[in-house]
């Protein structure tokens, strides 16, 4: 039984680990079709790959803003080098209010 318990203890600290880590974190962006008329600090791809989230408003410097009224919105990220993903977690621009409001 002890063993068991050992085996389940490693699992959790491999599953928490699996999940906080940020393989896209500080990795080179680009999008297509950046907005214009905002500051370039405020709209760079940048800013969707450097941890912060505590700001999801256009002038808190933590989106990606991209032109208006276009039909499509392309974002990429080299990861720079091949891995396998398990799940990937998308913050949208909400102007700092909570889902579903």
């Amino acid at each position: 039984m002890l063993y068991l318990k050992y085996m389940y203890i490693i699992y959790l600290k491999h599953f928490i680990s699996f999940l906080s880590e940020n393989i896209a974190l500080n990795k080179p962006a680009y999008q297509e079709n950046p907005h214009t008329a905002l500051p370039e600090a405020l709209t760079h791809a940048s800013n969707a790959v450097d941890g912060l989230k505590s700001n999801l408003d256009a002038w808190g410097g933590q989106c990606v803003i991209s032109q208006n009224d276009l039909k499509t919105a392309t974002w990429g990220v080299n990861l720079t080098s091949i891995l396998s993903i398990h799940h990937m977690r998308i913050y949208y621009r909400t102007e700092n209010v909570p889902w579903g409001m």
